[in-house]
């Protein structure tokens, strides 16, 4: 899913990240930076002669709950997030889907754990 498109120097920079934790960064549409992380990773590439490094990090004031901290040759950008409406709506209907299903197998889970350990403990008493 995206969750921040970016122009930097004429150039579309887009931040992807699936369901399963891998995050990508495409620029004009080419994948620059992939792998996996749960909490961000870096993402070093280069546009023109400027090395630039994009870390996603978890942040619960976007509506992905994904922030994106951008640096220039090592320096801290402040560049606008460009993502449209739909993409923002889509984004928000994700994460909260993504934390439905989440608590679901979460509940799921715990409810036959505690059955298992109810067993145990009944089979030990018995």
């Amino acid at each position: 899913m995206k969750h921040a498109k970016y122009r930097i120097e004429n150039k579309n920079v887009e931040v992807y990240n699936s369901f399963f934790g891998v995050e990508s960064i495409l620029v004009n549409c080419k994948k620059v930076s992939e792998g996996f992380s749960w909490f961000g990773k870096d993402h070093p590439f280069k546009i023109g002669d400027n090395n630039y490094r994009l870390k996603p990090y978890l942040s619960f004031l976007y509506i992905g709950g994904v922030g994106v901290s951008i640096y220039k040759n090592g320096l801290l950008q402040k560049e606008e997030n460009i993502v449209s409406v739909s993409d923002k709506r889509k984004m928000f209907l994700r994460t909260a889907l993504s934390i439905a299903l989440r608590l679901a197998i979460g509940g799921f889970l715990g409810l036959e754990l505690g059955r298992a350990v109810y067993r145990i403990f009944e089979m030990a008493v018995n």
